[in-house]
């Protein structure tokens, strides 16, 4: 089957990079075509109903909203609004030795609560180091759209005066949070606090990511919402946006191959054609859709290395009384079964957001890190066994540490298995390549590749990393590969 239009761009993934990026090609008048495996948008940020409920895959939070923040700004840019409500406490946080931390959106608040919770340390000046060095950071990823540069001509283009009074920036990029660290955060429950946050946002733990990233990754529950309807509402949103000025957003669609004349041929042998083709899905799935992106893929080593996936599980509660603070990290003494994170995160609905749950009732979605390896090889009697295990031990958690219930309906648990069905990704690799002083941003994969006219965005694209990291990505990419060459700023 032959598909007639000619498309400007064929968008591979309908997550929020693709989503973001097709929004931001198809106000600039250009005819955009969104490629999607899954039957359902969002990505590893999506979504699934059962009855009247309706679940968030991942435990994912909705952070970038205030002025000049990503999200903010592409919503600006194509004149959406989106039902949001920000959280004065985003986050509840259960230590392992009992002790439970609100985290305060307010800077002010989240010091008064350290310094109750854990007295006579200096909280207030690594803090406000944290927000200094993310509010600096924030504002140059938004200003450096090249970098990492791709080129010389992209190399020069960031020796501006505003970019090198920022230079020393780039040593926190060089160096791992952890030399930031007080003495008293070195070790202990303050140790684990800072880990199991960086490891939820960043992919990395104190002693890897570097200094930069960590304060990005540690402070954005300052800037933390509730989205009604669920964390898909904005891919709606932008879905809609995609469709009504022309695009197009094909679910089903598994691309099987790209050839050389940028001709897009699908598992059931459909074909796209287009000027040209924009992945948005891990650099590592490339390498099967044509011999040049095997060699280009291959070719980086550190691409290669172990990337984390996620257990998730999902169920619904009728709690004994509504649960109003909706997002809660529970640290633990040991994992749980085939984790690899001593933490469990856990999100809720909000009790009158009727959109994902009826009357009385609260959806709740759980995930911690692992790897594919813990999974691999195993009988089905054993993997049942063990998902078995594993949403006992979530629910006991549930019940001592968040709140008890009087139902619960719907336990479902998800492995890397899971999300390697539905979303394609290789290996259930999730939250895209980690930030590590060990992988400097100029090994990221870049946005070109050896095919002419093909091009690599999302979360394996620096700065990657969660729906606020891509969407950022696609901010940049817009700057690096299309407005530049229309003449807009």
């Amino acid at each position: 089957m032959n598909s007639n239009a000619l498309w400007d761009d064929i968008i591979i993934g309908a997550g929020y990079s693709g989503l973001s990026l097709a929004s931001l090609l198809t106000r600039q008048k250009r005819r955009v075509c969104v490629l999607e495996a899954h039957s359902l948008p969002g990505g590893c940020a999506s979504y699934f109903k059962r009855a009247d409920f309706h679940f968030d895959v991942g435990a994912t939070t909705l952070s970038g909203l205030a002025h000049g923040m990503p999200i903010n700004n592409l919503l600006r840019h194509l004149e959406i609004s989106l039902e949001t409500q920000k959280l004065s406490v985003p986050m509840i946080i259960t230590l392992n030795d009992g002790t439970k931390l609100k985290r305060y959106g307010d800077a002010k608040k989240w010091l008064e609560e350290l310094n109750e919770k854990f007295p006579n340390i200096d909280h207030r000046s690594f803090w406000n180091q944290l927000t200094k060095l993310s509010s600096r950071a924030w504002a140059m990823l938004g200003e450096t759209w090249n970098f990492p540069p791709e080129n010389l001509q992209e190399a020069f283009k960031l020796l501006t005066p505003s970019l090198l009074k920022q230079a020393d920036l780039g040593l926190e990029l060089l160096r791992p949070l952890e030399s930031l660290l007080p003495k008293e955060y070195q070790s202990g429950p303050l140790r684990q606090l800072i880990d199991e946050q960086l490891l939820i946002s960043t992919q990395s733990y104190a002693d890897k990511v570097p200094a930069l990233i960590g304060a990005l990754g540690l402070t954005y529950p300052d800037d933390m919402y509730y989205p009604f309807g669920g964390i898909t509402s904005l891919a709606q949103k932008l879905e809609s946006y995609i469709v009504e000025n022309g695009g197009k957003v094909e679910y089903s669609i598994k691309v099987k191959s790209i050839n050389n004349k940028l001709q897009v041929i699908s598992v059931d042998d459909q074909v796209f054609q287009a000027k040209r083709i924009i992945s948005t899905i891990p650099i590592w799935n490339l390498r099967v859709f044509n011999p040049k992106l095997e060699e280009w893929v291959n070719s980086m080593g550190k691409v290669h290395q172990d990337s984390w996936s996620a257990i998730t599980m999902n169920f619904a509660i009728r709690p004994k009384k509504p649960i109003e603070n909706l997002y809660h990290q529970i640290h633990l003494d040991e994992p749980i079964k085939n984790a690899e994170s001593n933490s469990l995160f856990f999100s809720l609905s909000k009790p009158e957001d009727k959109a994902r749950a009826p009357t009385g009732w609260q959806t709740v979605t759980v995930s911690t890190h692992t790897f594919m390896k813990k999974f691999s090889d195993r009988k089905d009697n054993d993997y049942k066994k063990d998902k078995e295990v594993i949403a006992n031990q979530i629910i006991k958690v549930f019940r001592e540490k968040v709140s008890d219930f009087d139902e619960i309906k719907f336990k479902s648990v998800g492995t890397p298995h899971t999300f390697e069905r539905y979303t394609g990704r290789y290996q259930g690799r999730v939250g895209g390549i980690a930030h590590s002083i060990e992988f400097r941003p100029w090994h990221w994969p870049s946005h070109t590749t050896p095919l002419d006219n093909f091009y690599h965005s999302g979360d394996t694209a620096f700065p990657g990393q969660g729906i606020v990291g891509v969407i950022q990505g696609s901010l940049n990419f817009m700057q690096r590969h299309h407005w530049q060459k229309e003449g807009h700023k």
